[in-house]
């Protein structure tokens, strides 16, 4: 799925929203290129899923950084207070990080953040297959006039039976099939125009193909670079809290008389041991939590499959265009479908509640 990228290098959703000079290289094809019906209606979800989901990842990523401050002041009252004593400030601030964590977790469950972005991301990504299952009309015309006459009627009556479709809410979600979709294929006339199929061959290849395999690799680095320091940091912590779990375990086992015993039973040192074993625990676990939320591993996973197939498709399409055109072209957005799926899958089964 489309989750943004970098702006000063790349234009999103250029497969949307193509340039004037693709549109103008195939005048044939304007109708398919700019769609602006689907366009607007894209836009609208685009803007509310980046919204939601902005929502979504900020106070969850704020409510485990204040809950970790929480149970760290918590920590800090049960182990080191009866050594350095308590701060003025310990007890309110502690209170702050409850209240915030609690806040932020609640704010999520009662707006519903998570499946709000869910519904609009799955609305957007449903509008850009459905502008690319479009190119399916040119097996039923023989001229660009009639193209753009059929792709009107057919871009209606799209829009309208998926509008229909997400009137039912969480549900439309849950009971999505790729296989519900897309339409039989149809007996391309005896007639059709041979360079109005390869133009809509050369668009597909740049708007689909290209377009798809550089977002596939793009979020595959992305997330894949983004696993690996909580990863660390998570296992590097409960390792560590390990480590310190034993000792303490270790040294009520040793002989009084040793002098190693004498060191690690002082009272400093056991409240130290105990304060840091809590510590890393509680930095592991929550570690552990934005992993869950933010998904990354099943992010990278999905888009690296994905993009495997895209450019399977794309080197068996490319050998036989535009032959194969239709075929391709059904096999691709069946893919894409399927990805939307998967998306939606691993969505519902990450979160950063406790």
């Amino acid at each position: 799925m489309r989750a943004g990228g970098y702006q000063s290098i790349a234009v999103n959703n250029r497969d949307v929203n193509p340039s004037d000079q693709m549109a103008a290289a195939y005048p044939d094809l304007t109708c398919l290129l700019r769609n602006e019906v689907i366009s607007e209606a894209f836009a609208g979800f685009e803007d509310r899923a980046l919204r939601w989901k902005g929502i979504y990842a900020f106070f969850g990523r704020l409510s485990l950084i204040a809950v970790m401050l929480a149970m760290v002041s918590f920590d800090y009252q049960i182990t080191l207070k009866s050594i350095y004593g308590t701060p003025p400030f310990m007890n309110s601030l502690a209170a702050a990080f409850a209240a915030t964590g609690l806040f932020s977790q609640a704010f999520l469950g009662l707006t519903h953040a998570k499946d709000r972005w869910l519904a609009a991301r799955f609305a957007a990504e449903r509008l850009r297959c459905f502008k690319f299952q479009l190119f399916t009309v040119l097996e039923e015309v023989t001229d660009a006039e009639t193209l753009a006459a059929r792709v009107k009627l057919r871009t209606s009556e799209g829009l309208a039976a998926l509008e229909q479709e997400l009137m039912g809410g969480s549900s439309a979600i849950l009971e999505f099939s790729p296989f519900d979709v897309l339409l039989p294929p149809k007996k391309k006339p005896a007639h059709a125009s041979t360079k109005l199929l390869e133009d809509a061959a050369s668009v597909y290849e740049i708007l689909r193909f290209t377009v798809e395999s550089q977002h596939f690799e793009d979020r595959f680095r992305a997330h894949d670079s983004e696993t690996k320091f909580p990863s660390a940091v998570s296992e590097i912590s409960f390792m560590s809290g390990a480590v310190l779990a034993f000792i303490g375990i270790l040294t009520a086992l040793l002989p009084a008389g040793w002098h190693l015993s004498r060191v690690l039973t002082a009272h400093e040192v056991v409240q130290w041991v105990d304060f840091l074993t809590w510590v890393l625990f509680v930095l592991s676990a929550v570690v552990a939590i934005y992993e869950r939320g933010s998904a990354s591993q099943q992010n990278a996973e999905r888009y690296v499959t994905f993009g495997r197939e895209v450019r399977r498709i794309r080197t068996y399409a490319t050998t036989h265009m535009p032959g194969s055109f239709f075929e391709a072209v059904r096999e691709m957005e069946h893919l894409m479908l399927r990805e939307i799926q998967d998306f939606c899958r691993d969505v519902k089964h990450s979160n950063y509640i406790f």
